[in-house]
């Protein structure tokens, strides 16, 4: 069975803390909302590690997701662009 989880990270820990300081208040909010929404689920698994895993998917989906649009744009771009 094919694991969509079995990927390698590209961020060591410790660069994610060193990048810490680029962060803004919306990622900020959108945490906090993940985590808000999380807790309404009847989940028992409550663990400041279970909700970091989520709120690191969640980045992950949205890393993807931007990647995948730039490159839908970049290929239209360039489609338009031949002669």
């Amino acid at each position: 069975m094919y694991d969509k989880l079995d990927y390698k990270p590209l961020i060591s820990t410790a660069e994610a803390l060193e990048l810490v300081q680029f962060r803004t208040l919306k990622d900020s909010y959108i945490a906090q909302d993940i985590y808000n929404e999380y807790k309404k689920t009847e989940t028992k698994e409550y663990s400041l590690a279970w909700v970091l895993g989520i709120i690191w998917n969640a980045g992950r989906i949205q890393g993807i997701r931007e990647e995948r649009s730039k490159r839908k744009s970049d290929n239209k771009n360039s489609a338009t662009n031949r002669v």
